[in-house]
């Protein structure tokens, strides 16, 4: 004996109820709901889905409400069966009318009820054309004419998976109204309206007055800033040179033959071709005057300081005059051509072309502290042989044309020939002397502020630093009008150079580039300020005061 099982619609289980008992009279034993069999359909669809299995003998247990383990989501209650005509096309063996039938397993077609025929489950590749659905069946194709292009197009859609099963309710025509009752209807809304505005007329709030709003109040207009309070103290020069970008100083009594600053920074001294000295304080008001400095003998060609700042000594074309920088008492003139002062620890020395011959004697600058009486003509000293001390022949070499003599900060004496060839007393080693650059004669020369570099220029234009260590100088082309000015930057890391065409140019020394370049009028002298981002220029008897940042 065998036994069958159904499921019980209250409770989801599935319950086994012995062969030959009638179904619609067992109960669930757990929430006593009444069993029933399956529709057709769901019997239908599920031998259609699935192969059929021939159930296994089992025996049948004493209690017929032994449940079985439910396999799956719980059971939901399914919409009833969706029915309409529809006519099968010629080309299958159900051609002729026939009943689609729609439930959430697919689309039955059959011709007595709940008789399917035929079924085409959900996922099946069905297409509509118009109000006909061609369904790919096991046994051929089947074509199924539906009453509207909707509900086919509808029922291809559902058995793509691609929207829920059909609802009746989507299909039914419009209702339509008798004239009696058409008419009855709109009496009855005329009433309600009529019903509904005395309503609304009797309960209506009072109006509500709105008062118009304020007009419009212009908008606050903000005071514009007040400008920044002018400066109460007097402009300075370096006050104008950052307003304008440039500023000048006043005239002096001659041509500006060479620039300065003293080691403090303190002053800008400007020498004149006349031998005098004007010293400039650049953080002054503008309308101070300059300080009167020492005088030298001949137009200042160079002006250099001694470490302590308390000594000037002032090249010129004949010698060299040495004084006391702040109170001069007379002038020390040490005769000689391009004549050159070495200050050192302990005592000072110097290095002059007399009769053809380089010589590094003594500078007997005691003689500018405290002048002997009766030696001075004028307020100068004239230094003797017997005042600069023993002669030092060793030192003396020719020098028939020599073009400059300069003190290196290693403390070696350097000149320039007229081929161009710059050599050292001592001599420098030999391969130093194959390394030449310049071929023309060179008659411009710095010295380095910070470390021991040196700079010489050429009168074809070419430019050699000679940087700290180095036994050979690299080129800078900056022209091919003759150098005439030379002078580093109070850091060491700019170049400024001036040529006798006028032009003024500043180069970055680490990366040998022009940084930019001007015209003045020619020569002009140069040098750098107290400060890196200032530098000196020459213009006639002044001075112009260029603020580098604003170039």
């Amino acid at each position: 004996m065998t036994a069958d099982t159904l499921r019980c619609p209250g409770c989801g289980r599935r319950v086994r109820v012995p062969a030959g008992t009638d179904p619609g009279r067992a109960r669930c034993s757990k929430c006593r709901t009444r069993l029933a069999a399956d529709d057709a359909y769901h019997t239908f669809a599920a031998t259609a889905a699935v192969a059929p299995v021939p159930p296994a003998d089992e025996p049948l247990s004493l209690d017929e409400c032994e449940p079985i383990p439910a396999v799956g989501a719980a059971t939901v209650e399914l919409p009833p069966p969706f029915k309409v005509p529809a006519v099968a096309g010629d080309g299958h063996p159900l051609r002729g009318p026939l009943t689609a039938v729609f439930t959430p397993f697919g689309l039955f077609a059959e011709r007595v009820p709940d008789r399917p025929l035929a079924f085409a489950p959900v996922g099946t590749a069905a297409t509509a054309t118009d109000r006909a659905v061609r369904l790919p069946l096991p046994g051929g194709p089947l074509v199924l004419v539906l009453p509207t292009p909707q509900l086919a197009a509808d029922a291809a859609a559902f058995l793509a998976g691609t929207r829920p099963v059909p609802d009746p309710a989507d299909y039914r025509p419009p209702a339509r109204l008798r004239p009696s009752a058409l008419l009855l209807a709109l009496a009855l809304v005329g009433a309600a309206c009529v019903g509904g505005a005395a309503l609304y007329l009797a309960l209506r709030p009072p109006p509500v007055v709105v008062e118009p709003p304020p007009p419009d109040e212009p908008p606050v207009v903000e005071p514009p800033p007040a400008p920044p309070p002018e400066p109460t103290d007097p402009p300075t020069y370096y006050d104008q040179m950052m307003r304008d970008g440039t500023t000048r100083l006043p005239d002096g009594p001659a041509a500006v033959t060479a620039l300065a600053v003293s080691p403090d920074g303190a002053e800008t001294v400007v020498g004149y071709a006349d031998g005098t000295t004007w010293a400039w304080r650049l953080d002054q008001p503008t309308f101070e005057p300059p300080r009167v400095g020492p005088r030298g003998v001949g137009p200042v060609r160079r002006i250099t300081f001694a470490p302590a700042g308390d000594l000037v000594y002032l090249g010129s074309d004949t010698g060299l005059s040495v004084a006391n920088f702040r109170a001069p008492r007379v002038t020390l003139h040490v005769p000689g051509a391009h004549a050159a002062a070495l200050p050192e620890p302990g005592r000072e020395r110097f290095a002059a072309v007399r009769n053809d011959r380089l010589l590094v004697r003594n500078l007997p600058t005691a003689l500018a502290k405290e002048p002997p009486p009766g030696r001075a003509k004028n307020g100068v000293v004239t230094a003797t042989p017997k005042d600069e001390g023993p002669a030092n022949p060793r030192a003396d070499v020719p020098a028939a044309g020599l073009t400059f003599a300069a003190w290196h900060p290693t403390g070696k004496l350097l000149y320039g020939l007229p081929d161009g060839t710059v050599s050292a007393v001592p001599p420098a080693p030999k391969a130093a002397k194959a390394a030449r650059l310049h071929r023309a004669p060179v008659r411009a020369w710095a010295v380095g502020p910070v470390w021991a570099d040196f700079a010489t220029g050429d009168d074809a234009g070419v430019v050699g630093v000679w940087p700290v260590g180095s036994a050979a100088p690299y080129p800078l082309r900056v022209g091919s009008a003759a150098v005439k000015g030379l002078a580093f930057s109070p850091c060491g890391g700019e170049l400024a150079v001036a040529d006798a065409a006028g032009a003024v140019s500043v180069w970055n020394l680490p990366t040998r580039t022009k940084v930019f370049e001007a015209v003045r009028p020619a020569p002009p002298v140069i040098a750098y300020g107290p400060r890196a981002d200032v530098l000196l220029v020459s213009d006639g008897a002044g001075v112009e005061l260029w603020w580098l940042e604003a170039r």
